[in-house]
């Protein structure tokens, strides 16, 4: 028998010494948090520091590719809902509570182009006041967007400055830079057709995936409505009782693999993000930021996963069986995989209409998983988008749904119903997944319900690492494409 009986179990209550080390655990974790806090927002790695907030940027850059197919009627009204939409957003971050010095850059930058250099230039002094180290790249700003400065004479060196905003920022304000440091029109014209090709590139990207995401969707769509059809057209049955799921960990092994983790992720994480911010500059770069992030994952992960497989009480491929690594076809595994994403697709898309036609507005949906902050800036070198995406699409799946799927919810669905075993495996999810800048819980909480209930389904972890490696293959194109054009 793969799965051991309750009857050959010892109570659940823990035993005074694993409950000892679990409140040290705990103890050991809180200290840890009060630590991190602490730090300064300069002990942040420098790779991290651009807030670069993907949903506004995204919004943008999609009026701007609108306007690039000098569009008419309805097209051009949906590209100046888009770009307004991003504006409202930058200035709801700048008059927030934390204010951020690419906020105001980026508001003095449209100011600017708008015809007001006067709301430019006091964007671009706050965004000084915020963060001076970058404070020549302020100053050059003002000075390209507004006609009566005076006090710079343009030349390589200050294109240099500028080459230090995101990349499409850079590109966007090239053609104001060689204007003003009055250069010939051609080289002025050629940096225009360099920013309207890096926008048409977006928009198609954006459209590619969104293509993906529709045809998702409609599979999603014709499942739920035949499983509805389903039920009005069968006899009903009745409910048959929730059995718990028999597995030879209780819900002690399940706590303490989740301080296990919360404690690892506290102390490497935060020993990475030191190493990270004491790198000198000559030698801190994209890709020597996406190993040390990689390998602090890699090395919290994999000992979690090892402490999950020893309480499985069983080795090798057991071990792997028990926590779900099992399906007769690996097919079927894909296809229930990215079916129950198209499914999860289609009742979003269902919420946020509904949202849309009972509060009048349609808010903006979560994207949940990759925080941009953390990977926007690091994408510039081809080896680190490859080591983010064997990471985020490849191998993260894989640990985190034999870790949240095939350990924790058969441990907890143990000793609770289905229902609120899913509910709970989903917190955690959500829970483990904040930082600093992301806490998008809804979002990802929601991605780890379809996960949990795929599981409870098919009582295999295949089609979960599917929809997952899905889910953030999707995520990570979208961001990366911002990043690339």
């Amino acid at each position: 028998m793969l799965l051991h009986p309750y009857s050959n179990r010892s109570s659940l209550l823990p035993d005074l010494p694993r409950f000892v080390i679990l409140i040290i655990l705990a103890a050991a974790s809180i200290t840890i948090v009060a630590h991190i806090g602490a730090l300064p927002a300069s002990g942040e790695p420098r790779a991290l520091q651009s807030a670069v907030y993907l949903h506004a940027d995204l919004l943008y850059r999609l009026g701007l590719f609108l306007d690039t197919l000098h569009a008419t009627g309805a097209l051009d009204e949906r590209a100046w809902q888009l770009r307004e939409a991003a504006v409202a957003s930058y200035e709801r971050q700048a008059l927030g509570p934390h204010p951020n010095a690419r906020t105001f850059v980026r508001l003095g930058i449209i100011y600017s182009k708008r015809g007001y250099p006067k709301y430019g230039r006091d964007c671009f002094t706050k965004a000084m006041a915020l963060d001076p180290r970058h404070g020549r790249l302020y100053l050059l700003l003002s000075y390209i967007y507004d006609p009566g400065a005076t006090g710079f004479r343009l030349g390589e060196a200050d294109k240099a400055h500028l080459q230090q905003l995101e990349h499409w920022l850079y590109m966007y304000t090239l053609p104001d830079f060689l204007a003003r440091a009055g250069l010939p029109a051609a080289a002025i014209n050629n940096a225009q057709l360099a920013w309207q090709r890096s926008q048409v590139f977006l928009g198609m990207t954006v459209a590619a995936i969104g293509s993906v995401y529709l045809l998702l969707g409609t599979v999603g769509f014709v499942l739920v409505l035949l499983f509805l059809g389903r039920q009005l057209c069968t006899k009903p049955q009745p409910a048959r009782a929730s059995l718990p799921l028999r597995v030879p960990w209780r819900v002690i092994d399940v706590a303490e693999t989740i301080l296990v983790l919360v404690f690892l992720m506290l102390l490497i994480g935060g020993g990475s993000q030191r190493l990270l911010a004491a790198l000198p500059r000559n030698i801190s770069n994209d890709v020597i930021t996406a190993l040390v992030v990689g390998g602090s994952y890699l090395l919290y992960m994999g000992i979690t996963l090892l402490v999950a497989m020893w309480r499985t009480r069983a080795s090798g491929r057991q071990a792997l069986r028990l926590l779900g690594f099992r399906s007769t076809n690996a097919l079927k595994a894909i296809g229930v995989g990215v079916a129950g994403y198209g499914v999860f697709i289609a009742l979003i898309v269902v919420m946020v209409a509904s949202l849309r036609l009972l509060a009048g507005s349609l808010p903006p949906v979560p994207i949940p998983q990759l925080d941009p902050v953390e990977i926007m800036g690091q994408l510039h070198s081809p080896i680190a988008l490859v080591v983010y995406f064997v990471l985020i699409v490849v191998v993260g799946p894989v640990l985190e749904e034999a870790i949240f799927r095939g350990f924790i919810y058969p441990g907890l669905r143990r000793a609770l119903t289905p229902f609120v075993a899913v509910l709970v495996t989903s917190a955690l999810f959500a829970t483990v997944h904040i930082t600093a800048a992301t806490l998008q819980l809804a979002g990802i909480a929601a991605v780890g319900v379809l996960l949990a209930v795929l599981y409870e389904r098919t009582r295999s972890v295949l089609p979960c690492i599917v929809a997952h490696s899905l889910h953030n293959c999707l995520v990570f194109c979208l961001v990366a494409a911002q990043v690339v054009f």
